[in-house]
């Protein structure tokens, strides 16, 4: 029992039981070495203004913030497509054999879904957004950490073009 807490505890992020990092280094790579031809998906998400979400309601409400988006997260995605907290607000998720229009569509619900409203003690108000970075892989042979840095570059064209928003790409 002892060995199987410490393997979850290795391999989870403890806020949100989301998967870590390094897990899902793990995971994607192993995927990519076993398919290399499979059309698959990088996506990138990150909470906007998460900053001034600390600042404003405190960092127990961030953390809050961060768990409500996990979990919407573990909802939004196939119990086959692994998704990772890998820092602060940041999120990662794997999509194997990705059809674009389908994940372009559950990607603008999911940005829908994370419209959550938040109050201070003296109610100042919040609302939760995310930027979003995807990119789709179409049978081209790229590792891990490039379909991350690839996704990630995404995320950003996101926040430079107003936050709360998708940017998707096909390579």
């Amino acid at each position: 029992m002892e060995r199987i807490r410490a393997l979850r505890m290795a391999n989870t992020d403890e806020l949100t039981g989301l998967l870590n990092r390094t897990a899902f280094r793990k995971i994607v790579t192993e995927y990519i070495t076993e398919n290399s031809s499979a059309d698959t998906a990088m996506v990138f998400l990150d909470i906007d203004h998460f900053k001034s979400i600390n600042d404003i309601l405190g960092h127990a409400a961030g953390d809050e913030a961060v768990k409500e988006v996990s979990e919407i997260l573990k909802t939004a995605f196939r119990s086959g497509d692994p998704v990772a907290r890998i820092g602060g607000d940041e999120f990662l998720i794997f999509i194997p054999h990705a059809k674009e229009a389908d994940l372009e569509t559950r990607l603008k619900r999911l940005l829908q879904d994370v419209h959550v409203t938040k109050y201070s003690d003296d109610n100042e108000k919040v609302t939760l957004s995310m930027s979003v970075g995807c990119i789709i892989c179409a049978g081209q042979n790229m590792t891990c950490e490039e379909l991350t840095g690839a996704a990630d570059k995404l995320m950003y064209e996101a926040k430079s073009a107003g936050r709360d928003r998708l940017v998707i790409k096909t390579v």
